[in-house]
């Protein structure tokens, strides 16, 4: 398997590939434009000690533009009596007076009607996300992670003969329904604050009403097939190129 595919990315760069990744990338740039998707043995790695098995029925062909609009809209709905109640089981929230518990909502709320904002109208990005952003590129619409390493506390992308190489391809969706293969075990969750107890709560609200979108980030080791609009990816088609750089 040979680095020997040179594609050109929406804004310039130029990332190497093998012919199996980049015939990949362009079926998931096609299908994309159909229905309903699915994804099968999907294993999410973040946030698992013991990584799940999944099966995930989505729709693939959203704006995220739209789907902001709507985010926004439900988010402006959302009124504090809305996570009181959950509030009032959380550990550390239900030791607070109300009127503390609202300061936070309102905070929170603002926060996230700002993000929201700044997302729909594509104001300026702060250094963290500039950098992020260099991490991964978009070719024909489709989000790729480019291959990564640690240096000190910087991460760089790797290159091969000059060039960035891609990692995973990501695939942004909305659920329609999860099947679980195998159960996984969550790492615990961190001591978090008011702040963003209440945030996870509003979260869950805005999930309830169906305007959060996930990703799902392919690779040749966390999952078995990905099916759309009559065409089918396995996991071989989307081998690492961590693991083909470190062979």
């Amino acid at each position: 398997m040979e680095l020997n595919v040179k594609v050109v990315a929406d804004d310039g760069r130029t990332i190497r590939m093998t012919v199996s990744q980049a015939k990949t990338v362009q079926d998931i740039g096609n299908t994309r434009r159909g229905g309903c998707s699915s994804v099968v043995g999907y294993r999410p790695s973040t946030d698992w000690i013991e990584r799940p098995v999944h099966n995930i029925q989505m729709i693939t062909n959203i704006s995220v533009r739209n789907l902001y609009k709507r985010r926004e809209t439900a988010l402006k709905a959302i009124e504090f009596g809305d996570i009181s109640r959950a509030a009032a089981d959380d550990d550390v929230l239900k030791d607070m007076k109300v009127i503390e518990l609202m300061e936070h909502f309102n905070a929170r709320k603002a926060m996230e009607m700002k993000t929201i904002r700044n997302m729909l109208d594509d104001g300026p990005k702060n250094a963290h996300s500039q950098a992020h952003d260099t991490f991964y590129a978009r070719i024909s619409g489709v989000k790729i992670h480019l291959v990564t390493k640690k240096v000190g506390k910087e991460t760089e992308v790797v290159v091969n003969s000059g060039y960035p190489t891609l990692d995973s391809i990501m695939v942004p969706y909305i659920e329609l329904h999860t099947t679980v293969i195998k159960e996984g075990v969550h790492k615990p969750p961190p001591n978090s604050g008011a702040a963003v107890r209440i945030g996870r709560l509003i979260e869950k609200c805005l999930n309830k009403r169906s305007v959060v979108y996930k990703t799902l980030s392919l690779k040749g080791d966390n999952f078995e097939a990905f099916r759309a609009s009559g065409k089918e990816v396995l996991a071989e088609d989307v081998t690492r190129f961590g693991d083909i750089l470190a062979s």
